[in-house]
């Protein structure tokens, strides 16, 4: 067997990270595409081949999610009430949900709602 490219590794370990967070937060290929700044195609190649993520950009993406989902899980008790927060309506969003305000295409978008969840970490 062939040794995967350390970029290879790190592509693979991202996209499975995702894959488990879009689970999580029954999330559809349309908006998982959205979140990743990717075409639906694309988000399908990665998902059902498995192929690893090399776009730094969407591999940065990845990260302020996953980095959203833990500052989430370190504010609630449970999965569900992370779910609630980012499913419900929010003031600091214009009365839109956080998800939606991710899932407005661009990274500002996603780091919007991370850094707006990290500011009440340190509340």
């Amino acid at each position: 067997m062939e040794a995967l490219a350390p970029v290879d590794v790190r592509g693979r370990a991202a996209l499975n990270v995702f894959l488990k967070l879009s689970r999580k937060l029954a999330l559809n290929d349309r908006e998982s595409s959205s979140l990743l700044g990717v075409s639906d195609r694309t988000f399908r190649r990665y998902r059902d081949e498995r192929r690893p993520v090399k776009s730094r950009d969407t591999l940065e993406r990845i990260s302020h999610i996953a980095n959203l989902w833990i500052a989430l899980r370190s504010i609630f008790r449970t999965e569900t009430d992370a779910q609630r927060w980012l499913t419900s309506s929010n003031s600091a969003f214009g009365d839109h949900t956080p998800l939606q305000r991710m899932l407005g295409g661009n990274v500002s978008d996603l780091l919007d709602v991370r850094y707006h969840i990290e500011s009440a970490l340190v509340a």
